[in-house]
């Protein structure tokens, strides 16, 4: 009986709310479009950010890079080794500011009266000021022959000093410095390092090229350097930023991520405060109705849920219209400008999803007020 009482009351709740809607039909639609307009802007801009995104982070790298690196091995250039020929060349593209190289190879490395470990030895050359280098003992800008350490290297840097002795593969070399910050060739922390030997860079053997840039001519540099390292098979040649402005890029798209979501969000507050104005001029438009509908029994519960229930029915179907709307008006805009279209499916759904939501729960403010006024006060309302 008491189910059979709660299935009554729900179809009661249903059936109320059913004929509201058609009896009320401007005011559904007034409903309706104010969903509407929330989702379809929500939709449109967070299609438009993720389309945003990839050209942001293309052109940011453009824009941002001071250095462009090659690893090694390159598998597609005819050259042995990187030779005088090949530097002035690379130098001589415009935009560049300067070539630094290092090969590597696997060494046994130890302090002088320490035991031996595996280790790995860079011998760097060119250009050097370009690495970035920070070193304790002497300045990256400054550095000639000599030793550096990697200061993540524990076996070799704990407490090493400048002019320490280290012995790499029975070889006894003075420390110059140790390593604290190397952006472009970040696996000399762990490593030992030659500077300024002055031998060539093999082109078969693992090590990094890299090449000084000066903003915005990266996008240029880049193909021509991949030309010069390995003429007519340019697409063998991966030329690659480094890792800090991949971190500064990533910095600014959260920042303008961060934007966009505080932008969906004021959608979403600002549809739910439309629902809650227009469920509120409802009730004071039908309080003696409302009044009356308590006066004959109708409990708290059957006032709430169809007021709700109407807000969630007319938010859903407005809703689904303006995602619609808002993803097809970034479909067009991206087809008019010749963009690729990215529409990030998880966060568009969520999007409308906490709209729906917000919306039902605007309903709820303006139908707890209905129920708590008395229901002779409602009927005596104009």
């Amino acid at each position: 009986m008491r189910g059979s009482g709660c299935s009554s009351r729900v179809r009661d709740v249903l059936e109320h709310t059913a004929l509201t809607i058609r009896r009320t039909g401007g005011r559904a639609i007034a409903f309706a479009l104010a969903a509407c307009a929330a989702s379809g802007l929500l939709a449109f801009g967070v299609t438009e950010a993720a389309g945003r995104e990839s050209e942001v982070g293309a052109r940011f790298d453009d824009l941002a890079a001071e250095t462009l690196q090659v690893s090694l091995p390159l598998r597609g250039s005819p050259y042995d080794e990187l030779g005088q020929e090949l530097i002035g060349a690379i130098r001589g593209i415009d935009g560049v500011t300067g070539v630094a190289w290092g090969g590597r190879e696997d060494v046994w490395a130890a302090r002088e009266h320490g035991p031996a470990a595996p280790a790995r030895l860079w011998t760097l050359d060119g250009d050097l000021a370009i690495l970035g280098l920070e070193t304790t003992g002497r300045g990256g800008s400054g550095l000639s022959r000599g030793l550096l350490v990697g200061g993540a290297a524990a076996h070799l840097a704990d407490g090493l000093a400048r002019f320490d002795r280290v012995v790499v593969d029975g070889r006894r070399l003075v420390a110059d410095g140790v390593v604290v910050r190397s952006p472009a060739i970040v696996d000399l922390l762990d490593a030992v390092a030659l500077v300024g030997e002055g031998s060539p860079l093999s082109m078969a053997a693992p090590g990094e090229l890299v090449v000084g840039v000066r903003p915005g001519w990266a996008h240029v540099v880049a193909p021509r350097l991949a030309r010069v390292l390995a003429p007519s098979r340019e697409s063998s040649v991966l030329v690659r930023y480094p890792p800090e402005p991949d971190a500064l890029r990533g910095n600014v798209l959260a920042s303008v991520g961060s934007l966009v979501w505080a932008a969906a969000a004021s959608i979403v507050v600002l549809g739910a405060a439309a629902v809650m104005v227009g469920t509120l001029f409802r009730v004071l438009a039908e309080r003696r109705l409302l009044g009356m509908y308590r006066a004959i029994g109708a409990p708290a519960s059957f006032v709430i849920a169809t007021l709700v229930l109407e807000a969630g029915i007319v938010g859903v179907l407005g809703g689904a219209v303006g995602t619609v709307l808002g993803l097809g008006v970034a479909a067009a805009r991206a087809l008019a400008a010749g963009t690729a279209l990215h529409i990030p499916w998880v966060w568009v759904l969520l999007g409308a999803s906490t709209g729906v939501v917000a919306n039902t729960l605007g309903a709820l403010v303006p139908a707890l007020l209905a129920v708590r006024e008395a229901p002779l006060t409602a009927l005596r309302a104009r």
